[in-house]
């Protein structure tokens, strides 16, 4: 997968950091002992990892869709890689909107609508392409909408 995004031009990076900021994320409501925020912790299990969230412990929580093929991305997304899998970033949101959801279903609700879309972009015809590309970029952007405020959900 990685050769095929970086045969698009891309230069991705592998992301000892971002592993790192996975495993020892911190503040806002916690879901255990852990340090991990309640709602990143839940959408990253239920997901099976399709989605994880990241921080540098600035405040800011950067959220990464994983990507299978460089299908959809552009030069200019910013594309992290993993031993074996690559990471889009989707959204940025601060600690503190994170932190203060109430509706965790309609969150939950958001980012099953941005999978879905990103798994009919992978499967569209060459016809529904920029149709589907479309659709799932506007589901990834209201993925950063939605965690910055309960009420864009």
């Amino acid at each position: 997968m990685l050769s095929r995004l970086v045969r698009l031009g891309m230069k991705p990076t592998l992301a000892i950091a971002l592993a790192f900021a996975v495993v020892s994320a911190g503040g806002g409501v916690r879901a255990d002992m852990s340090g991990r925020l309640a709602l990143a912790d839940d959408i990253e299990r239920r997901l099976d990892g399709f989605f994880i969230f990241t921080t540098d412990g600035s405040g800011t929580y950067v959220v990464y869709q994983r990507v299978e093929t460089g299908r959809g991305l552009s030069s200019r997304d910013e594309v992290v890689c993993m031993a074996r899998d690559c990471y889009l970033a989707v959204a940025r949101v601060q600690e503190g909107a994170l932190s203060k959801h109430r509706s965790l279903e309609k969150v939950r609700h958001r980012f099953r609508a941005a999978r879905e879309a990103y798994g009919t972009l992978q499967s569209a015809s060459a016809g529904d392409y920029v149709d589907r590309a479309d659709a799932w970029r506007n589901a990834s952007a209201r993925l950063e909408a939605c965690l910055g405020a309960d009420n864009a959900c």
